[in-house]
């Protein structure tokens, strides 16, 4: 049987696991925990979070088809490619930080008053951080549905489940922490003091496997560097190294500095640097990724600290509105959803 409904199409695959779920959701009387929001507070309160994540795994793995004894955190080496070209990336935690970071945004959740903050903040780290290979988008959809609007077991909640299981991640009911990216990149740029372009190399990985004529030790250096040249958090790590080395100086009038891109420039470098400095380099880019993962949850726990640059709005906010209704404009200080009304 799973072998067969893993040779349909995808669409078809996902409505009829979709279905599926939905029929085992019954059968669990999912109805009992999340319909009202004093028995999800309580759920929240109450659950554990080997017991939390135990039940991520199972809804994942339902919602990939995979047998119960195969379930399990699947996603290392996991990135997301953020564009066609496959130039732009969104690289994770490293494997051994991500249950960290996720138990850190799951104990943060439970303090939270506000169930729809609670809601979006452990559903958006879960995607953040993507311990699984696939369906992260789904699981936390699920998450974030269950947790913040619940679930009564009626025919408006069946089909609003069968689209959350089997469509792809769309603008509205998504915890897409791509939507505050760059605010939060932009944070770590001005306390870091980069005033550098963080533009990716203009490469991607298949074209540098493919350069047959690199020296076998350069190109794979070039192929461990990778993700350093296409995210964002990488390229900060490497432009506080070209500064703090004195190799290219921040300049707040020039920031362009005479060089075409941060990657671009030191990939003329990389291949005379000792491996010590590689080492160090890829360290910093760990902890980074740690650093950006802590000040997604933080959005939430103080979000006073984190307000859009020339506003006075709170990236809390944004996000959530953003979340809620698919697309918000900035305007004087104040956010104007799709249907033109304002806050």
């Amino acid at each position: 049987m799973r072998s067969e409904l893993n040779q349909l199409p995808e669409r078809e695959k996902r409505d009829k696991v979709s279905d599926s779920a939905i029929a085992f959701f019954e059968k669990l009387d999912i109805s009992k925990i999340f319909a009202e929001e004093t028995t999800r507070r309580e759920f929240l309160k109450v659950i554990d979070f080997d017991t939390f994540m135990a039940l991520l795994v199972r809804i994942n793995g339902f919602i990939r088809n995979i047998p119960i004894k195969k379930r399990e955190i699947d996603g290392e080496f996991v990135y997301i490619e953020l564009d066609d070209a496959g130039e732009e990336i969104y690289n994770p935690p490293q494997e051994e930080d991500k249950l960290v970071l996720l138990e850190e945004a799951f104990e943060a959740s439970k303090k939270l008053e506000n169930i729809s903050d609670a809601a979006l903040l452990v559903s958006t780290v879960l995607n953040a951080v993507h311990p699984f290979h696939d369906g992260n988008g789904r699981t936390s959809r699920l998450v974030y549905f269950l947790l913040k609007n619940g679930c009564q077991g009626t025919q408006t909640d069946k089909d609003e489940l069968k689209r959350i299981l089997s469509e792809k991640s769309g603008p509205i009911g998504s915890p897409n922490p791509g939507n505050i990216e760059k605010f939060l990149v932009g944070e770590i740029r001005k306390e870091k003091n980069i005033t550098l372009p963080l533009e990716n190399a203009g490469f991607t990985i298949d074209q540098l496997r493919n350069r047959g004529s690199l020296p076998e030790n350069h190109r794979y250096r070039l192929l461990t560097m990778h993700e350093f040249y296409h995210d964002q958090r990488g390229l900060i790590v490497l432009a506080d190294f070209l500064q703090t080395k004195g190799i290219v100086e921040p300049s707040v009038n020039h920031p362009q500095v005479l060089i075409p891109s941060i990657a671009k420039y030191f990939r003329e470098i990389e291949s005379n640097l000792p491996e010590e400095e590689l080492e160090k380099l890829r360290s910093d880019y760990r902890e980074l990724k740690k650093e950006y993962i802590r000040k997604v949850i933080d959005v939430f726990v103080s979000p006073e600290n984190h307000i859009i640059p020339s506003t006075n709005i709170r990236v809390r906010d944004y996000y959530l509105q953003m979340v809620e209704e698919g697309q918000v404009v900035i305007n004087h200080n104040q956010l104007i959803f799709q249907d033109g009304t304002k806050n």
